[in-house]
Order: structure tokens, then C-alpha cells, then sequence
């Protein structure tokens, strides 16, 4: 869904134009389907809550995913392990999370960081 607002996912339809850096808000698919001041984090946002966060796959309501908890308090955040959506095809489901950034990776995608369960 990597810059396309809040259009329906076609992989071959991107609205990034290679040019932005981060992801302008107007196409930051967070900021289109949720509103208010949500946004894609950056990558270095990305990595400095990696770095300062103990990770573990835990299940919360059925849902199997990554926790991960701040190593300064009993913070936590949890990403569903609900996989990827390729070419039509659900991959992955309940063995992999993903975060995507907002910062790009080339002329039409993005850096993303993601776990698996093991």
C-alpha cells in the first residue's frame, strides 16, 4: 500500500513518485485511511524503537504477533503477525509482522522491517 493513499491495493499502481522522502502525507496510506495525525513511521523512527524496545511473540485475543517492550518501563507495543497481501494472495499470515516506513527504498517501494515467528 506503499504511497497510495487510501486506494485499493494494486501493486502495479503506485502514487510514489520516486521524489519524497518521507512519504508525503497526501499519499501516506496511514494518514488517508486512519485520519487525524497518524502517519508511517520513518525508518529511523523504526529503528530506534527496535533498539530500545525487548522484542517477543506472545498471543493477545487469539492473535499471534510481536511484542515489543520498552526496555525503560512495562510499555508495550504489539504488531499482529498478519503476513503479507501479494499478487492476490495472503502470505505469511500468523508467522510474520511487518512495519512498513515511510521512507523510500528505491523508485517505487519502501523500507520495511519485519520478524517472523520461529
Amino acid at each position: 500500500m506503499y504511497g497510495k493513499g487510501n486506494r485499493a491495493y494494486n501493486s502495479s499502481d503506485s502514487a510514489y513518485t520516486g521524489t519524497e522522502n518521507p512519504l508525503s502525507l497526501s499519499v501516506d496510506t496511514a494518514r488517508q485511511v486512519m485520519g487525524g495525525a497518524w502517519r508511517m513511521p520513518t525508518l529511523t523512527e523504526i529503528q530506534e524503537l527496535l533498539n530500545n524496545t525487548n522484542f517477543s511473540w506472545t498471543t493477545v485475543s487469539g492473535v499471534t504477533g510481536a511484542k515489543l517492550t520498552s526496555k525503560n518501563n512495562s510499555n508495550y507495543i504489539f504488531l499482529p503477525a498478519c503476513g503479507t497481501y501479494d499478487g492476490g494472495n495472503r502470505k505469511y499470515e500468523g508467522e510474520r509482522a511487518y512495519i512498513w516506513s515511510s521512507t523510500p527504498e528505491g523508485s517505487d517501494t519502501a523500507h520495511t522491517i519485519y520478524t517472523n515467528h520461529e
